[in-house]
């Protein structure tokens, strides 16, 4: 008998004896883990013998690694910087925060020595590996590592319009003319920008995109499961043309700035 299959037995056994599964239940998953060369947690499962949750709550407690449910929490973007977007689909990882010297990493496999050895070396921080359900981790991925692609391509096209003849001026108040307005919405930068907005907040499967205006900066904000989530921040100079795309897009008059007015983009 393999070194796997020992530890699969005994994992097994202790699910048996917390009257999580039966021991009927135990011997046909360790056959069927035989057949297929699954892990056992893997076999449970697609067998439905026991839910992803109940494995995972389980294994938490006996090994005391924290369970973290990712969909309830806010990951800072620049968290998610700390590990490369191939190596966490690679692993079915995700860095949820840090600590110090500490990055918090949630995994399918927080037992694993090898990635965890791996992680530390590339990153240089000491990792504290978390569970977490895989689906959690997969949708944190494609909408964390979507949102850093978005953020790089707002960065280089705000640092490109900068210097180039289209680039959006400062808007005064007493320039601030709907014709200047609709013209700086239809410049390239302007464009570029909603467009990548509105990709990744699909990307995200975000119900809203908040626009917010703030004395220094505009931030813009996914509400994702009802949650809203920092996304990008982007210099308060291309504000006014931002909102005049949107208006633009969805047939509203960019001319009235007083009352709420609802449109559609097609």
């Amino acid at each position: 008998m393999s070194l796997r299959i020992n530890i699969s037995k005994k994992l097994g056994e202790m699910l048996v004896s917390n009257s999580l599964i039966t021991e009927e239940q135990l011997k046909e998953a360790l056959e069927y883990q035989r057949k297929t060369g699954l892990k056992l947690g893997q076999v449970l499962i697609e067998k439905k013998y026991i839910t992803e949750r109940q494995l995972l709550e389980f294994l938490s407690k006996q090994f005391s690694i924290r369970f973290v449910e990712i969909s309830k929490i806010e990951i800072d973007p620049e968290i998610i910087k700390i590990v490369p977007e191939a190596t966490a689909r690679r692993y079915i990882l995700i860095p949820i925060s840090k600590t110090g010297n500490v990055v918090s990493v949630a995994m399918v496999d927080p037992l694993n020595i090898v990635v965890l050895d791996e992680l530390k070396l590339m990153t240089g921080y000491n990792i504290e590996p978390v569970f977490a359900l895989e689906d959690d981790i997969i949708s944190a991925i494609d909408r964390y590592y979507g949102t850093s692609s978005s953020s790089q391509i707002l960065d280089e096209i705000i640092k490109k319009s900068e210097t180039d003849e289209d680039n959006v001026s400062v808007v005064s108040k007493k320039e601030e003319e709907d014709l200047s307005l609709e013209s700086q919405s239809e410049s390239g930068p302007i464009i570029k920008m909603v467009n990548v907005i509105i990709s990744s907040a699909i990307k995200s499967h975000a119900s809203d995109i908040h626009i917010e205006p703030s004395y220094k900066d505009t931030k813009v904000r996914f509400r994702i499961d009802g949650v809203l989530h920092p996304q990008n921040t982007i210099p308060k100079r291309f504000h006014n043309a931002i909102v005049s795309r949107l208006k633009i897009m969805s047939n509203l008059d960019i001319s009235e700035r007083r009352i709420p007015q609802d449109g559609r983009i097609k």
